[in-house]
């Protein structure tokens, strides 16, 4: 027992020695190490561990100058991982909390973009407008047009006139300059080929008022959609059963009538449903096409101000 404790103690008393020999101090990690290690996990694609090295960041160093840039990498990291609403609440407070850094001005703009995402449309425009009331930077104005812009595109599954003009309006605010590096002009020729060409987008979308219409003689609604063989199989089922159920009554068989007439009811509304149904899935996959190749001929980039760009992608909204 005795020669187990003397090992023991020379064993830690080698392992204090040692670094002395060595000539090792302790370890220590400085503010743009730890901010480095963040950003190195980040551009990874590891966003838990980058948030976790920007919390570490913050909580050493409360007082640095990126104390603002890690919060913001933070609410970042949050939005890459789908927790939209926990990314928005740290872009609003780093936004409501600014000084008119750059920071506080792309906080606005993600949090712009958070709205979008959770389909709060008008949210999403009002703090783009709040943004704008806070600089008079060219650029940051640019890409307020820009991203706003985009808002009206991006925030509706099913684009109607409304949503493309108001997106227009915007990208015409956009200077000659910027616009050509933004690629402004395909996007504009795109959305007016959409408003006004005979195959455009809007040509292109059909009536869920008139499918339903159409869809009383069994179907028709179908048939308006394109869907044939539905509309096929609408026919000949729900006219097979309304035969057999006049059939019934015409035999006197009132009961199982009464019952036929009740089950193709049932068939005969479905029909009517499911031809509003196909054409707001008609409507929707139309407005995915035009948005991708849309997206498609978009730049990808937006001017962020402060002569910084910050890469962005409307592939995907955020």
């Amino acid at each position: 027992m005795l020669a187990a404790t003397f090992c023991t103690g020379i064993y830690i008393a080698g392992l204090l020695v040692i670094p002395a020999v060595a000539g090792e101090g302790p370890l220590t990690i400085s503010a743009d190490q730890q901010i480095g290690l963040g950003d190195h996990f980040f551009k990874s694609g590891e966003y838990d561990r980058a948030v976790t090295a920007y919390e570490t960041f913050l909580y050493f160093f409360p007082d640095h100058e990126q104390t603002e840039y890690s919060r913001l990498q933070i609410a970042r990291a949050f939005l890459k991982t789908g927790k939209t609403e926990a990314a928005l609440e740290r872009f609003e407070k780093i936004y409501s909390e600014g000084s008119g850094t750059q920071f506080q001005v792309e906080a606005g703009f993600m949090a712009a973009r958070c709205y979008t995402a959770l389909g709060m449309k008008d949210r999403a425009l009002s703090m783009l407008s709040l943004v704008g009331e806070t600089t008079e930077d060219p650029a940051v104005r640019e890409r307020i047009f820009y991203e706003t812009g985009w808002t009206w595109l991006e925030a509706f599954p099913v684009l109607t006139e409304t949503e493309i003009a108001a997106a227009a309006a915007n990208f015409e605010q956009i200077p000659v300059t910027a616009g050509k590096r933004l690629h402004v002009q395909a996007v504009l020729d795109a959305l007016e080929q959409a408003r006004h060409d005979d195959d455009g987008l809007l040509a292109s979308m059909k009536s869920p008022g008139l499918a339903g219409t159409l869809a009383v003689m069994p179907g028709a609604g179908y048939l308006y959609c394109g869907r044939y063989h539905d509309a096929l199989i609408s026919f000949l089922f729900n006219g097979a059963m309304m035969l057999a159920a006049w059939e019934a009554f015409d035999e006197g068989h009132e009961a199982l009538g009464a019952v036929l007439s009740v089950v193709e009811l049932g068939f005969y509304g479905g029909s009517i449903y499911g031809s509003m149904s196909a054409v707001h899935k008609h409507n929707h996959r139309r407005t995915s096409i035009f948005m991708e190749g849309l997206r498609s001929i978009s730049a990808g980039f937006v001017p962020a101000g402060e002569g910084v760009e910050v890469r962005v992608s409307f592939q995907q909204p955020f």
